[in-house]
């Protein structure tokens, strides 16, 4: 378990600064994050006297379910991280802690959620874990396009590529980012702007080669 233990869990942990693992016969382990501006944090890695760093932008968003036979309704929190010095690559969806549950979306992302026994994967049938990942999906998208305006993102729609087959449980989360996303001024043009996909219009193949900016500056600029 100390094993799996990542100091991405600083992230999603607002009350946790720092944190010592020390395991028998193993390097002693610390992780500190610190604040480096509005949504940016720095995490330090710390093993056996070995100092590494590392930057991320995490976004947050906290809410709230009214459950059926409940008197009190549920609170929940999202996150979002994205790493800002160096490539980011699919991982898994955590609950503070890594779930087994694969996400190929290339980003962290974090949910309170209900969790088998073993907090690897999530429970069936749950309306709490349906309707807040439906809000986490909706949450990754337009953090994506605040992302973009605030040319904090090279291009958006990276981050909406997929590097392998969402897992069923995840399916319902999937198909709600890019409805989501198909709405948010996130597709690049060939002028430097951006338009949403519902706005947006392309030309004949490969128009971006020899259609001028000047009049054509308004069609998305494609790869």
């Amino acid at each position: 378990q100390a094993g799996e233990f990542e100091p991405t869990f600083l992230l999603f942990v607002e009350s946790i600064d720092q944190i010592e693992v020390q395991v028998t016969d193993r390097p002693l382990v610390r992780w500190r994050r610190t604040s480096l501006g509005a949504d940016t944090h720095g995490l330090e890695v710390e093993v056996d006297g070995s100092l590494t760093e590392q930057t991320w932008i995490c976004l947050r968003r906290r809410g709230e379910i009214s459950m059926r036979g409940r008197r009190k309704p549920r609170n929940y929190e999202l996150a979002v991280a994205l790493r800002v010095d160096e490539t980011n690559r699919p991982g898994f969806l955590h609950s503070y802690f890594p779930t087994s549950i694969p996400l190929p979306f290339s980003a962290l992302m974090h949910a309170t959620l209900e969790l088998d026994s073993n907090r690897k994967t999530i429970k069936d049938n749950s309306n709490l874990n349906e309707r807040v990942l439906r809000d986490l999906a909706t949450f990754y998208a337009e953090t994506l396009a605040r992302l973009a305006k605030s040319k904090k993102l090279g291009n958006a729609l990276d981050f909406l590529a997929r590097g392998a087959v969402f897992p069923t449980a995840l399916s319902d989360f999937e198909s709600t980012v890019y409805r989501t996303a198909r709405q948010m001024p996130i597709v690049p043009t060939m002028k430097g702007g951006r338009v949403s996909a519902e706005n947006g219009n392309v030309g004949p193949p490969g128009y971006e080669t020899y259609l001028p900016t000047r009049l054509f500056g308004g069609l998305a600029k494609c790869r």
